[in-house]
């Protein structure tokens, strides 16, 4: 895993704030930062999983689709009615269920 691209995704989608991520650094050795963040409880190590999974997948943005202001991170449904999405809400910082409609 790139831990600067996962880094860089994490700040982009206001995952860790820059501040966080800098007391991290300064805190720890280079390369666990990340890991010093879900131990202190700044971030959800399924989090960090998910944003893994989607640079693995070069899907950088998220999964499809694209709705302002949420980062798809995995699909956890899908019925008649449509499917259902484990996001990130980044205006709030937090883990959204988001139903997408047909």
């Amino acid at each position: 895993m790139d831990l600067a691209a996962l880094k860089t995704f994490l700040l982009r989608h206001y995952m860790l704030l820059p501040d966080e991520l800098e007391l991290l650094a300064d805190a720890g050795q280079e390369g666990q930062t990340i890991d010093l963040a879900v131990e202190r409880g700044l971030i959800d190590p399924q989090l960090v999983e998910d944003a893994a999974a989607l640079l693995a997948d070069q899907k950088p943005l998220g999964l499809e689709p694209m709705l302002p202001g949420l980062v798809m991170l995995q699909e956890v449904g899908r019925g008649a009615s449509g499917r259902v999405f484990r996001a990130w809400q980044i205006k709030l910082r937090r883990i959204v269920a988001v139903k997408v409609l047909p």
